[in-house]
């Protein structure tokens, strides 16, 4: 049985910074997270909840799996 790990991006304090200036990173009991581009819904920061992407300086796309699953559903 495979168990798979949940990486979290490592974020720079620059891009940290930056993030919580505009408000898209919040830091909470269960860790960092971020909202979806689509629904809106605050999300832990890992690939649990958002795939990975390493074109993005989080590492992580802007929308969440269930979005996106409903969006190539189309």
């Amino acid at each position: 049985m495979i168990i798979p790990i949940i990486q979290s991006p490592i974020w720079s304090k620059r891009y940290t910074t930056l993030r919580l200036a505009h408000d898209t990173v919040r830091f909470t009991e269960i860790g960092r997270e971020i909202p979806c581009c689509i629904c809106n819904e605050w999300l832990p920061a890992d690939n649990e909840f958002f795939n990975l992407s390493p074109t993005k300086p989080s590492g992580l796309n802007s929308q969440c799996r269930v979005c996106s699953h409903i969006r190539w559903e189309k």
